[in-house]
């Protein structure tokens, strides 16, 4: 009797465990179903990647990215040195110019005469003056290397010179842009 009750009770056991296995393949099985969808989906999803735009692969499409990226470099290089180049002849242009009106001479008016000062940006270029009196008109040409000239200028010649080379056109934008807004 006593190898009945062992027997019934490994029995028991036995029952237990194929119990416990039945149900641990039981949730292996669910799991695994659960796992062959999720790799169906991520199947689908990478043949969509892979196929790309009009039937082109994955790496045809990064191939194709990169060589325009590597065009884009280039065009930004060449517009850059572009850039440079017309900074550098901006620089040459006679960009600064001042003009002054006044009376030569006690027994003149109307200001007829005038000191006109063209500049570029290193403070090259020249000075032109028109004296006025009541019998003629007189004009002189000075040319101006680095904000100087090698002749005598006059009180009004040097004013001018000196408004035109400090002069700063883009404060005068600024300022013309508050006032039509105002």
């Amino acid at each position: 009797m006593e190898v009945l009750k062992e027997m019934d009770v490994y029995m028991q056991i036995a029952f237990a465990a194929i119990a416990v296995l039945t149900l641990f393949t039981l949730i292996l099985i669910i799991r695994m179903i659960c796992m062959q969808r999720e790799m169906k989906k991520m199947k689908t999803q990478y043949y969509a990647l892979t196929s790309g735009e009009d039937g082109k692969s994955l790496g045809e499409v990064v191939e194709r990215l990169v060589s325009d990226c590597k065009e884009m470099d280039q065009s930004v290089s060449a517009m850059q040195q572009n850039m440079k180049d017309i900074i550098r002849k901006q620089s040459a242009n006679l960009n600064h110019v001042a003009i002054m009106h006044y009376n030569a001479f006690d027994f003149t008016f109307g200001e007829l005469s005038f000191s006109l000062a063209v500049l570029d940006d290193l403070g090259n270029g020249f000075v032109f003056t028109n004296i006025h009196n009541r019998d003629d008109a007189r004009c002189y040409c000075k040319r101006v290397m680095h904000a100087e000239s090698k002749h005598p200028l006059s009180d009004e010649e040097k004013e001018v010179l000196e408004y035109a080379l400090n002069y700063d056109v883009e404060a005068e934008y600024s300022r013309a842009a508050k006032n039509k807004r105002k």
